[in-house]
């Protein structure tokens, strides 16, 4: 069996915008640093990442005042990317999101903070192991500048229900129509 050259990744959104057309945020330590926030990628990484991912927006818009009243939106999308593993980091990082998530004390056995990923990385998509969404899996930061050059390819946008009770329930169909859009 011959070894695919190419990666699909996966980055779940409540927005139907695929973030590489999204306008490139930046930290407050690398505004100061003087970064500049065209520079900051965007992740993606395993389906089941990115419908945890999902899943955790859904349940923080859920438990939002804003929709005591009515029922909450249920629209959710996947966006499917390529990566052509030449274009991958030979070094695998660490998850950039510890200090996201040290206010839940669940900082994993043996975490390096040192050699968290990083996000304004130019030249190659950097891969990090995702620490919190589908633990131990491999993700990836995509710099825009390698969107614009056509080196890494978006293959479709796909909009879904979702619940926090049944997130997983279209994570088959969503990954066959993914790679459906690509041949």
């Amino acid at each position: 069996m011959r070894e695919s050259k190419n990666i699909i990744a996966y980055h779940g959104s409540l927005s139907e915008t695929p973030p590489h057309l999204l306008r490139p945020t930046t930290s407050y330590a690398n505004y100061i640093a003087g970064v500049d926030p065209t520079g900051m990628g965007f992740h993606a990484g395993t389906i089941n990442a990115a419908l945890e991912r999902v899943g955790s927006h859904q349940v923080d818009r859920e438990s939002n005042d804003y929709f005591d009243d009515e029922e909450p939106e249920t629209k959710a999308y996947m966006h499917a990317y390529e990566i052509p593993k030449k274009h991958l980091s030979l070094l695998t990082y660490e998850d950039p999101h510890e200090q996201g998530y040290s206010d839940l004390n669940d900082t994993p056995d043996g975490y390096m903070e040192a050699m968290q990923v990083k996000e304004t990385r130019q030249d190659k998509v950097n891969k990090y192991r995702n620490r919190w969404e589908d633990p131990g899996s491999t993700s990836y930061v995509i710099p825009h500048h390698l969107m614009r050059t056509g080196s890494v390819k978006h293959l479709s946008t796909q909009q879904f229900n979702v619940r926090t009770d049944d997130i997983y329930v279209d994570r088959d169909s969503l990954t066959q129509n993914a790679k459906a859009k690509k041949k």
